[in-house]
């Protein structure tokens, strides 16, 4: 149904329809209430497993243990961990202090999905001055470079600006106690990172732009809140000069300055457009792309807001390149620096017209965008595996020294024994004989097992380890796991209460550990049982290898038509083989990894195993297991693993295997790409993780 004009009028009858059952107001909330709920089931889409088993990220461990250690002072001493104030992320410290630890990691990703929600909130308002504000609000959550700042705490610097940068075109609200919220809300973003120090001359400007005085007023509160907070943060981040230098020097083309920004940014339009931003011809049209956002921002309609948007955004990149240029080309994973850039991506797009035809027809392109945003950010979550934070952090108040695992790989919470803990006593046998604990030794009290041990990762002689037990006797439980080295030593112990991995074995515990030991012990874990005080000896025991640790290099992406290979000569009997991967800062797209492992045995080929990975489940520098099921009497000569892709298609985000220079005393040979030898003889960080010394 069309009205003369041809422009079809159905919907808009029914909407008119609509508005006359409900007061504005009261049809504006429901509005705003609806796309917040948008948003928030796009990060339940995007990041499920952040709702169903809450874990830390990153820094989310520092501010954590900060506010354990000294309550409100963590705001302060946020300063500390990035060079600039986090007080949002300190604050979620110092409220988490005062609940049980199991509930931490629920707090910190409760308080960062809250506050990205409420700048969804605040772009909804009738009083902001910008077009499509339902689709400048989804903006904030559907941006593929927000993989590792939504849902999260620690990175929540990075969404809180895009809040406050909507201040500047709120129109001051009849009600005071609005201000009121908008400057604590300011001055919340503008202490928890730098970038006040940009917002500042922004405020400042729109204060001497603005004409209507009501409005006026408005925004000199505001400007004055955002000045304070800069200055603050000048200060902050001058006595901690790091904050402005970080890498090791590395070369790099001229061309990453255009090109890095670029090809992250405009990600918000697909891979394939990401992909046009690379080398020369891609800097040449890099400039061609800023050359026209230059043009179109400085014409009417919404001016000032897309001067603004590019200022704000470019200022982001270029600062936070500028702090890694020494070694820029190590950021083709970084995402936080051009995650605002890729927002006003879609906000610009917004603004650029009045006409009511080509407004309309912008307006569907970025719908119809955000859709296809959809498709790709779904289930794409920074963590996949499941760190059971809750398991662990039971264990902080027992006595004992605990270690709890988080994500990314290498991050742990690390915590001293608590004072007057129920298993204080056991604090107190760590690193003496194994003599000094209580109770009679029977096989029979239980059965179980240790898993093999792998060296944790970037550590020397600190190792993770896990196993099952299930005591024999109905109703007995176990109290703790000890591990016990080749001289009878404790080294550590094993914690129960985890998910069990399968269920196939009902009533039996799973449990975890970690422990100082040194390479080449033999490792034998005991259970200790709660009511008869028993110690059972489990089956199996594990000799310690570790490889020397060496110097990261680069990453080689596994693509079609490439087989990577590392060879190395085992010293002992191995049971599994472990590789490290990487994601490039992306969760990679789907597709199978192949791989094998072979051995030369007496000059004769052997297949140890093989088996496929999916992509998609890789994670940046996580292991992965290879499990081997031909394990060899006699100890291979050499054991060469290779890695290939025979899809037909490229993918747009790969995963990849890390390359390191050898250390001192290596021998392996260097990495081969299709047979050739890499002439700079750095290896891919293959090797066996385990080696089985049971009796």
């Amino acid at each position: 149904m069309t009205d003369k004009s041809g422009v079809i009028s159905t919907p808009i009858r029914f909407a008119g329809s609509l508005r006359q059952r409900f007061s504005d107001e009261r049809w504006v909330f429901a509005t705003r209430v609806a796309v917040t709920l948008a948003a928030l089931g796009i990060l339940y889409l995007r990041t499920p497993i952040t709702f169903h088993h809450p874990q830390f990220w990153g820094e989310d461990t520092v501010f954590f243990l900060d506010g354990q250690l000294y309550g409100w002072h963590a705001i302060l001493l946020s300063a500390n961990v990035a060079g600039y104030l986090s007080s949002a992320q300190g604050f979620g410290g110092f409220l988490a202090a005062y609940f049980n630890p199991i509930y931490a990691a629920a707090i910190f990703c409760s308080i960062g999905i809250l506050l990205t929600l409420s700048v969804v909130w605040l772009l909804t308002s009738p009083r902001l001055d910008m077009p499509c504000k339902p689709l400048i609000a989804i903006a904030v959550v559907i941006t593929p470079m927000g993989f590792e700042e939504l849902g999260s705490l620690c990175n929540i610097q990075w969404i809180l600006p895009v809040g406050a940068f909507a201040l500047l075109f709120m129109h001051v609200s009849k009600h005071r106690i609005v201000l009121v919220a908008e400057s604590i809300f300011l001055a919340l973003s503008a202490t928890s990172g730098p970038f006040s120090i940009f917002l500042a001359p922004l405020f400042v400007w729109r204060s001497l732009q603005l004409h209507d005085e009501p409005d006026r007023r408005h925004i000199i509160v505001l400007t004055v809140v955002v000045c304070l907070c800069a200055l603050i943060q000048i200060y902050y981040i001058h006595i901690h000069p790091g904050a402005v230098t970080m890498g090791a020097p590395a070369a790099y083309p001229w061309t990453t300055w255009i090109t890095l920004p670029l090809s992250h940014i405009m990600s918000t339009f697909g891979p394939d457009v990401s992909g046009l931003f690379d080398g020369v011809p891609g800097a040449v049209l890099g400039c061609a792309t800023a050359a026209a956002a230059a043009f179109l921002a400085s014409m009417r309609p919404y001016r000032t807001q897309k001067i603004f948007m590019l200022f704000f955004a470019v200022a982001i990149a270029v600062a936070g390149m500028y702090k890694f240029r020494s070694a820029l080309a190590t950021q083709v994973g970084a995402q936080r620096y051009f995650y605002v850039g890729s927002v006003f991506c879609l906000w610009f797009i917004c603004c650029i017209s009045a006409r009511f035809y080509i407004k309309t027809l912008l307006t569907i392109f970025v719908g119809a965008t955000e859709l296809l945003l959809l498709l790709i950010v779904t289930n794409t979550p920074r963590i996949r595996q499941d760190m059971e934070w809750p398991a662990w952090a039971s264990y902080i108040s027992s006595g004992l020294p605990v270690v709890i695992p988080t994500s990314p790989v290498g991050w742990y919470v690390r915590m001293l024994p608590a004072k007057d803990g129920p298993l204080s006593f056991f604090s107190s046998t760590l690193g003496h004989s194994f003599a000094m604990v209580p109770g009679v030794k029977d096989q029979s009290s239980c059965i179980g097992s240790l898993a093999p041990i792998n060296l944790l990762h970037g550590a020397t002689r600190e190792w993770i380890t896990s196993g099952s037990v299930k005591p024999t006797a109905n109703g007995s439980e176990v109290k703790l796991i000890v591990l016990v080295d080749s001289t009878s030593k404790i080294v550590g112990f094993g914690l129960t209460g985890f998910k069990p991995v399968d269920d196939e074995h009902p009533g039996w515990s799973e449990w975890r550990a970690i422990f100082q030991a040194d390479p080449g012990s033999n490792i034998r874990a005991y259970a200790i049982l709660k009511e008869s005080g028993k110690i059972c000896p489990l089956s199996t025991a594990w000799r310690l290898q570790a490889r020397a640790q060496s110097a990261y290099i680069a990453s080689v992406p596994i693509l079609p038509g490439l087989r990577i290979e590392q060879s190395f000569k085992p010293s002992q009997s191995f049971g599994s083989i472990s590789v490290t991967m990487v994601a490039f800062g992306h969760t990679p797209t789907h597709y199978i990894i192949d791989w094998s492992a072979t051995a030369d045995v007496k000059g004769s080929a052997l297949e140890l195993g093989n088996g496929k990975i999916d992509s998609s489940t890789v994670a940046d520098w996580e292991p992965v297991n290879l499990p081997i099921s031909v394990i060899p009497k006699t100890i291979p000569t050499t054991v060469k693993v290779s890695f290939w892709n025979d899809s037909a298609i490229t993918p747009a985000f790969p995963a990849g295997l890390p390359m390191y220079r050898p250390p001192p005393g290596n021998t392996d040979p260097p990495a081969e790409i299709n047979g050739i030898s890499r002439a700079d003889g750095i290896q891919l960080n293959v090797a066996p993780s385990y080696i089985n010394v049971d009796q």
